[in-house]
């Protein structure tokens, strides 16, 4: 199963032993989503090698501290893509959904499987953002911070766990354990 860390931005960087430790149990690529001091959401994906991920981490968070979500992923479905690599845009723009950076105004990661018809090259990710969470999002820009909600999603996800960022801070839904100051 795949892994996302949430960092928020008083907490240490994670070390590179245990980012190291992450990459090598879910080698399928790594993603990262930041919030910068100005409340801009931005993110780069589709790293296939550890050291370019672990340079741009470094920047975002040490050089920067800007709050920022990881994730290391295991294919299930979609392929193994840069482009299938979480985050996601919370869209229902196929093409946004696959860029490999950029900003957005809210950005998904997920950590699980979602039991969900998926298209050859997308995953079930992609298809539960297009299919479920953009037409809440067309009708309420916020809707995953909304408890109702909440219990509709987890409800939907079952034991998976979802990552929302936003220009307002990160949204967490599942079950999250706590590392040191981290999810």
């Amino acid at each position: 199963m795949c892994v996302i860390a949430y960092i928020p931005k008083e907490a240490k960087e994670l070390s590179r032993d245990i980012l190291e430790r992450m990459w090598d149990y879910n080698p399928h690529g790594a993603g990262i989503m930041w919030l910068n001091n100005n409340h801009q959401v931005g993110f780069s994906k589709g790293y296939f090698y550890f050291e370019d991920f672990y340079r741009d981490y470094l920047i975002i968070k040490r050089d920067y501290n800007y709050e920022c979500v990881i994730h290391f992923r295991i294919a299930t479905s979609g392929g193994i893509s840069r482009t299938m690599c979480h985050p996601f845009a919370l869209t229902n723009s196929i093409h946004k959904i696959m860029n490999t950076s950029g900003t957005s105004d809210v950005l998904v990661m997920h950590n699980g499987i979602i039991k969900i018809d998926t298209a050859e090259h997308l995953n079930d990710t992609c298809m539960y953002i297009i299919n479920k969470l953009y037409p809440r999002y067309e009708k309420n820009r916020r809707f995953f911070t909304d408890k109702k909600q909440e219990e509709i999603i987890k409800n939907e996800i079952g034991y998976s766990k979802l990552c929302f960022l936003s220009s307002d801070g990160v949204e967490l839904i599942g079950n999250w354990s706590k590392y040191k100051d981290c999810y």
